[in-house]
């Protein structure tokens, strides 16, 4: 089990690397109260990172996000696929709503967002798209079929797209959640995001 606080230090990270590379980096949300207390605590941290509203499982409402980024600050160069929920319990009695809920945040959310920059990464020939996955993509977690079919989905889209193309990178990441070896793996990836 990993408390709240593990978790948000988790999708953090990428955020806090990127700023500190010198990229103008943005965090999406849903819950405007949640998101203003993450973002105060980054402040105080030293990393002052902007926050835009944006259902990432509404297509149209991805697209609107997007709109609103490129308008107030220019192009995105980088994505960062990390949205991430669970509702867990045995397939036999996974509700409908259960199952929609955790792919459509953690699955669909990765072609919403992609599709609606990918066009501009391809005409401009720069991009980087990093999409966050979970071991429990390949080897399956007990109670949780809805989310290892989503993080398996997530290799399954990521794959078809070539790995470098017109000078843009598409990887998937899975890693067993922790923050030690999320910093690890982000280093190790960092040659690919840093644009050249």
């Amino acid at each position: 089990m990993h408390s709240l606080r593990e978790l948000q230090e988790d999708l953090a990270l990428p955020c806090k690397e990127l700023f500190k590379d010198g990229y103008h980096v943005l965090g999406n949300y849903r819950n405007k109260e949640k998101a203003l207390e993450w973002q105060q605590k980054l402040k105080e941290e030293g990393f002052d990172i902007d926050i835009v509203e944006g259902d990432v499982c509404d297509f149209d409402s991805v697209g609107k996000m997007i709109q609103e980024i490129e308008t107030r600050l220019g192009t995105v160069d980088i994505l960062v696929n990390n949205a991430g929920i669970t509702r867990d319990g045995r397939l036999a009695k996974m509700s409908l709503d259960d199952w929609h809920a955790v792919i459509n945040t953690n699955l669909n959310s990765v072609f919403n967002c992609t599709r609606h920059v990918i066009e501009g990464m391809i005409e401009r020939k720069f991009g980087r798209i990093i999409n966050i996955s979970s071991v429990n993509g390949q080897r399956g977690q007990f109670g949780q079929t809805n989310y290892s079919a989503a993080k398996a989905g997530i290799h399954g889209f990521t794959k078809p797209l070539p790995w470098k193309w017109r000078s843009m990178v598409l990887l998937s990441i899975q890693y067993r959640r922790g923050i030690l070896q999320l910093i690890w793996l982000w280093r190790c990836l960092k040659k690919y995001v840093t644009k050249s």
